[in-house]
């Protein structure tokens, strides 16, 4: 299974870091929305994750996976 899962608020924008930028394509990473708890839950199950803001890839990496 694969999971795309983005911090809600950056759906829409671009984010860069020097010559590096990813949009954040609501057509790509939007479908369901959910709570931070179930979006772990989805990650965890998941053997490809595309992950993109700090909500989410703070609270993976503090459970470790």
């Amino acid at each position: 299974m694969m999971v795309n899962v983005c911090d809600e608020d950056l759906l829409g924008r671009r984010l860069s870091d020097g010559e590096l930028s990813v949009d954040i394509n609501p057509d790509y990473f939007s479908g369901e929305v959910v709570d931070l708890e179930t979006a772990v839950e989805y990650v965890n199950e998941a053997a490809i994750v595309n992950m993109v803001g700090n909500a989410i890839v703070d609270e993976v990496l503090t459970r470790g996976l």
